[in-house]
């Protein structure tokens, strides 16, 4: 590979990535793509080797595959953690994701959840409104037990919290192993013994083939009645409708969502009216300097791809969606 690959930045807002590459890149040859509909022609003028692309809104994988087919593209470096946007890629390709990246992050966001329902802050809230004195007791973190659903770089850090709060920790990972700070490790197929033990259950796996619908409403039936749901996943993961269900019934005491099948949620999505559903929207990794570190961690590896080293956080094609 020449010591000055041509790069494309294939961005909705590429003008948040641009100048700190520009930066550290001032002799590459660099192009910028906005929208999909223009990775056709950029593709072509360009002839990009390596492309640092993220998933931009509105689109579908046949949008990104222009660039996962041209012949030019050596190497996508992928600025999220789940690449199920892409879609199929040549096998020439090598792709490479953020995962671990922003996970510090994303298991923050995860155990505040936990711990803001578990104190019920949403009902003393309420009860600011009315102004309105009601103590109320809680069981406390400690001796009880968190099911995180997917141990990647994201589960293993929910596990390090639970466990500083004397929590029993449920893993689920496709290959099983011995897990630093996990009391029990599990196959995917053990989940459904596993779901009546946890108090909280945390969905944290990718977007794949064996993911896909998984916790529907035969999963949930199986809750621990009050049991806490988080999902900071992918939409798509959950059934919604199921989960409005149990919701609705009380099997599950509250539920934490920041993913959902449809983004934005759509202001008629009955899912805006139920009470102990809490909606984010998709920001458990948005801290304020995400792209920085998307970047750095981008420029790292473009340094193993220029010297000829092993990428980081290289995507294995069966696993891809």
């Amino acid at each position: 590979m020449r010591d000055n690959p041509r790069l494309l930045i294939v961005n909705h807002k590429p003008e948040a990535f641009l100048p700190m590459i520009r930066a550290k890149l001032a002799e590459q040859d660099i192009a910028v793509c906005s929208h999909a509909r223009d990775l056709p022609a950029t593709i072509a003028q360009h002839r990009p080797d390596i492309a640092f692309a993220t998933r931009m809104p509105g689109t579908t994988p046949a949008d990104y595959a222009p660039l996962c087919t041209a012949p030019s593209v050596r190497w996508i470096q992928a600025c999220n953690v789940g690449i199920e946007h892409l879609g199929d890629w040549d096998p020439r390709i090598i792709v490479t994701n953020c995962a671990g990246v922003l996970s510090d992050f994303n298991a923050e966001y995860i155990f505040g959840a936990i711990m803001s329902v578990n104190a019920g802050f949403a009902l003393y809230r309420d009860q600011q409104k009315q102004r309105q004195w009601q103590p109320h007791e809680r069981r406390g973190l400690r001796d009880q037990t968190v099911l995180i659903i997917g141990l990647g770089a994201i589960g293993g850090r929910v596990a390090t919290r639970a466990k500083a709060f004397g929590m029993r920790v449920i893993g689920i990972r496709a290959h099983v192993r011995p897990t630093e700070h996990v009391d029990e490790v599990l196959p995917l197929e053990a989940l459904p013994s596993a779901m009546p033990r946890a108090d909280f259950i945390v969905v944290i796996v990718p977007v794949t083939a064996s993911t896909r619908g998984l916790v529907g409403a035969r999963l949930l039936d199986l809750a621990k009645p009050g049991a806490v749901l988080v999902n900071a996943a992918r939409g798509g993961i959950v059934d919604e409708a199921a989960l409005a269900n149990c919701l609705k019934s009380g099997r599950l005491k509250a539920a934490v969502i920041d993913v959902f099948a449809e983004e934005p949620l759509p202001a008629d999505s009955p899912l805006w009216g139920i009470d102990n559903l809490h909606i984010t929207p998709h920001i458990s990794g948005t801290v304020t300097d995400w792209r920085e570190r998307w970047t750095a961690f981008f420029l790292e590896n473009l340094e193993r791809f220029r010297t000829g080293q092993p990428l980081s956080n290289v995507v294995d094609p069966a696993r891809r969606y």
